[in-house]
């Protein structure tokens, strides 16, 4: 076995210099996007199922259960804040799910950038 640049041991065919630099980029890069989708999903699925807890739960609080929606979906719930129920629950599902899903992307991607920065130190 012969030895790799970087003192490791293998059997000499390991890429080396800039072309495993490049695929590990490539394979670095599509992970990322891979953890932002990820990401999106959960933050899009735990503001439906908060939602849903709300919407079933808040039932006998007249007014609370709209105000609350409209609170968690704020600033995206101006745009239907003065519907009533059932358009109410479907916009807030539909457009604060959006916004929640892009929230949580830029979260994880904001992570992965300062994670990246600090690993080129």
């Amino acid at each position: 076995m012969a030895a790799q640049r970087d003192g490791s041991v293998g059997s000499g065919s390991a890429r080396t210099g800039s072309a495993r630099t490049a695929a590990r980029t490539g394979s670095a890069r599509r992970d990322g996007y891979r953890l932002l989708a990820l990401c999106a999903a959960v933050a899009f699925v735990l503001h439906t199922l908060a939602l849903l807890w709300t919407w079933f739960s808040w039932r006998a609080v007249p007014g609370a259960r709209g105000g609350w929606m409209v609170i968690t979906d704020l600033p995206v719930s101006l745009l239907y804040g003065d519907s009533t129920d059932g358009r109410l629950l479907l916009w807030s599902l539909t457009l604060g799910g959006l916004q929640w899903a892009v929230t949580g992307a830029f979260v994880a991607w904001a992570a992965w950038r300062i994670a990246a920065l600090r690993g080129r130190r």
